[in-house]
């Protein structure tokens, strides 16, 4: 199935040569049009951005299958008038989630970059969340294009609250990433016991209803619109497949 989507992907993309000024170096000072695709996240999504804006948001469901994730981006490339071959950047979620939706998800990016010959990049869905969390925690900050810049990044940032990343695996088991104070224990994500979980923690993510214990606190997010255009400018893209992320290495 994933195959057979490359091969529909093929088909679509034409050879403008003149797309091609949009690559490389010279994109940082250029126009930027970067494909995001999420279907490895409860909230999943695909959108089109430049470095400045959303431009189109499609909420998709992370069980999306292959063909349907090439033909909603498609439709989403009509609408907006905007052709496969003038994109310049692919960035895309590569875990936690569903096996499947991971595979499908990182496959149709990869699969794309290879086809225009451009570069990608692969974000881990924590520091999504963490960059809507410190979108959220700056007074102002939103629909600001310098701040949401100066903030997308965990990278070099004071952080202004502590709290962890946490997301549901099995009965009594989690991915945790810590942010702030929590940092130094759990810089990485990793998996967990629900035990090892403090007690009147901040958290985002996404966790079962019964993996939420009294006393936590589950903090505001910034609007995703708000955060994408800065966390994308600077991601770092190469030509390079993107992996998935299944938390269980080693």
């Amino acid at each position: 199935m994933i195959e057979r989507a490359s091969e529909d992907l093929g088909s679509m993309i034409g050879g403008d040569d003149n797309a091609q000024v949009h690559r490389g170096s010279l994109c940082y000072r250029l126009r930027m049009r970067i494909l995001f695709i999420d279907v490895a996240s409860g909230a999943g999504l695909i959108a089109l951005c430049t470095q400045d804006a959303v431009i189109a948001l499609k909420k998709v469901d992370r069980r999306i299958r292959d063909d349907e994730l090439v033909r909603c981006f498609e439709k989403m490339l009509k609408k907006e008038k905007w052709k496969p071959e003038t994109l310049t950047h692919i960035t895309c979620v590569i875990g936690p989630g569903g096996f499947t939706s991971l595979r499908v998800g990182v496959a149709f990016g990869n699969a794309l970059s290879w086809s225009l010959k451009i570069p990608i990049s692969g974000i881990h869905l924590s520091d999504l969340y963490a960059a809507r969390v410190i979108l959220s925690s700056v007074e102002g900050c939103h629909g600001s294009t310098s701040l949401r810049q100066g903030f997308a990044r965990q990278e070099g940032l004071t952080m202004t609250r502590s709290f962890l990343w946490l997301h549901s695996t099995k009965k009594h088991e989690l991915f945790v990433r810590g942010f702030g104070s929590y940092q130094k224990k759990w810089q990485q994500p990793i998996h967990v016991r629900l035990d090892e979980i403090p007690d009147n923690i901040c958290w985002v993510g996404e966790l079962l209803p019964e993996h939420i214990q009294k006393g936590w606190h589950n903090l505001s997010l910034g609007d995703i619109q708000d955060v994408l255009p800065g966390l994308l400018l600077h991601q770092h893209y190469t030509n390079k497949k993107v992996v998935p992320w299944y938390g269980r290495e080693g």
